[in-house]
């Protein structure tokens, strides 16, 4: 056989050896979850037919060559020899790809949910009365050990606890995400292990399993499971006539509130004493794919039942609409038009409420606690939505928020005073130039306010609350209503810095922040803080913009940035846990701003 010949079958081992390898890549993408995002799926099937081509070439080298110096050394031996290899060697990479991977469960071919039951004593402290964390978990324990593989997290709903006799019973669910080895059912409270039972699911669950089991005992609670599959909802409740049922698609986490740590990718189905609602305007389909539901649902404390809904719209956009029900019959009334999702706000001046009406709503589950008042309510669809208005629940009355045509596109914050007359309320416009903005919603008016940050000595926006304004504007009465106006006599606040986050962040460490004349400034800091807490001064590090310091044994970084006003932090190593370090140090630094001594190097 010729060198010619040894290079065709070479080449041509290789091109099999490259489309078998893509289409085994192609199976384990979907077996592993692979991502599509920016093409990772698809580069690493080219990456792997790649890799599969130079193989096969290899193969078909060595396996012609070998077959060249045999009695019979003919081409179609070593091509079939070749190819049969390579063949083989890819179907045993496969199976055991296969075997190794977490395929989920089916039933009809749909993926399934594993609900659960958890019955708890009805002691005390109770961990359902008082909302603590409870997190459900279901894992993988391989036939031949007793370790746990890989767990997912599920949800279990506080919400919708009920007393049982002595004991309070928490529904949830978690996705059957294997079928790999014994199921391992986990329940934790504060990061407490109170229940690890193997639960008696098998590993292809068929209709038996679609019935509650009995009730099974782990430590000194009790359980029961059934299995759902995922186009199935797994949760009804009940609101006046209305009914809304959520189906799920997965779970995911988020910062937990009232015991509840997971929000969902769902679809919320809502219906009216037995009959689905239709909202006008919805689509059905969301990102091009089909949709029958809402994005969310909340429920509005009034004097009938009424619900807040966020359909998906045209163009992956969104519709929010207020559902009623009139003389027995729904009437549903189009709101604005949203992006991806529906920001609330209370309308007060209280700042304990302000505060709470921003906590993060429970994404993916129907809402029953952000208009479990009645009053004002202000609902944003988004930045780049021409749409906001306002809701009086009291009256289920709708205004549509006036805003200045120069500030089209948004830059406004949240809310943070109402007037006394109820029909104004104030946000903050943080542009090059800082101002208020004053929405009368019922005259249909809005004006513009400036904040001069050297008279009034602020730094940073976060230091503009409902108390800042109150000090440095008043309402006062025009033509009977209340129009807001700069006081003409307030006395300055001290400066003083911000504690931060890092941007987007919910926790995590913190630092103080001021900006001014950056290298003077620093030199301050580091002066009031070697006086007040007695820091020790530590050689430079790397950074010429950071001095270091050392308090309390730990070490503190005071930064400072080279634009002119600059940047001027305070941070210590070490993480959340020095959070409360930074605080000490913030309340020295403020304390000494206090005086006025430093005022000449602080400005915005």
């Amino acid at each position: 056989m010729s060198w010619l010949a040894t290079l065709l079958v070479a080449v041509v081992t290789g091109v099999v050896s490259a489309l078998a390898s893509g289409f085994v890549t192609g199976l384990a993408n979907g077996w592993y979850e692979v991502s599509k995002r920016e093409g990772q799926a698809g580069f690493f099937v080219l990456s792997m037919g790649f890799l599969g081509f130079i193989g096969g070439l290899a193969v078909g080298l060595v396996v012609s060559r070998l077959v060249a110096g045999s009695a019979s050394p003919e081409v179609g031996k070593a091509l079939g020899i070749s190819v049969g290899v390579v063949l083989l060697a890819l179907a045993g990479i496969g199976v055991t790809s296969r075997l190794l991977a977490d395929i989920p469960p089916g039933m009809d071919g749909e993926p399934l949910w594993l609900l659960v039951e958890v019955r708890f004593p009805a002691r005390h402290p109770s961990p359902v009365e008082e909302r603590r964390e409870i997190r459900l978990t279901l894992g993988s324990v391989g036939r031949f050990s007793k370790g746990v593989r890989v767990r997912k997290e599920g949800v279990l709903w506080l919400d919708e606890a009920r007393r049982d006799g002595e004991t309070w019973v928490v529904p949830g669910a978690v996705e059957i995400f294997t079928s790999r080895g014994k199921r391992l059912l986990e329940v934790e409270v504060d990061d407490k292990p109170m229940i690890a039972s193997l639960a008696p699911v098998p590993g292809h669950p068929g209709p038996k399993e679609r019935e509650w089991s009995g009730w099974l005992s782990a430590s000194d609670l009790t359980y029961r499971l059934r299995v759902r599959k995922k186009s199935e909802p797994i949760r009804r409740e009940a609101y006046g006539p209305f009914e809304v049922e959520t189906v799920v698609g997965d779970l995911f986490r988020i910062e937990p509130r009232d015991g509840l740590a997971m929000g969902a990718n769902s679809q919320l189905r809502i219906s009216h004493r037995g009959k689905p609602v239709e909202v006008e305007g919805a689509t059905g389909r969301r990102f091009g794919r089909p949709f029958q539901g809402a994005l969310s649902v909340m429920a509005v404390v009034a004097s009938k039942p009424a619900l807040l809904v966020h359909v998906p719209a045209e163009e992956d956009r969104g519709a929010l609409h207020l559902v009623t029900e009139e003389n027995g019959e729904v009437r549903s009334l189009f709101l604005c038009a949203t992006g991806g999702r529906i920001d609330v706000s209370e309308l007060t001046s209280d700042p304990g409420r302000l505060k709470a009406s921003r906590s993060t709503s429970p994404a993916g589950w129907f809402d029953r606690v952000g208009l479990d008042h009645p009053g004002l309510y202000l609902l944003d669809g988004g930045m780049f939505v021409d749409g906001r208005v306002v809701l009086d629940t009291t009256r289920l009355a709708v205004y549509k928020v006036p805003e200045p045509k120069e500030l089209s596109g948004g830059g406004w914050g949240a809310p943070l005073a109402l007037s006394p007359d109820g029909r104004s309320f104030v946000r903050l416009v943080d542009r090059e130039t800082p101002s208020l903005l004053v929405s009368d919603f019922v005259a249909d008016r809005a004006y513009l306010l400036p904040i001069d940050r050297k008279r009034m000595r602020t730094l940073a926006s976060t230091q503009v609350d409902g108390a800042w304004i109150g000090h440095h504007f008043a309402w006062k009465r025009e033509d009977g209503t209340d129009v807001l106006a700069e006081r003409p006599g307030f006395s300055p606040l001290p400066y003083r810095g911000e504690m931060r986050l890092q941007s987007g962040a919910t926790r995590g460490p913190m630092t103080y922040a001021l900006w001014g004349a950056g290298q003077e400034l620093k030199k301050a800091i580091v002066d009031v803080l070697t006086a007040e807490v007695k820091a020790e001064l530590l050689p430079a590090g790397p950074d010429p913009r950071v001095q270091l310091l050392r308090v309390e044994g730990r070490v503190v970084h005071v930064y400072a940035g080279t634009s002119d006003p600059a940047l001027v932090d305070v941070s210590v190593e070490g993480g959340e846990a020095e959070n409360a370090l930074v605080s000490a140090l913030a309340t020295h630094i403020d304390a000494a701003l206090a005086t006025g001594k430093f005022d000449a190097m602080l400005r915005r």
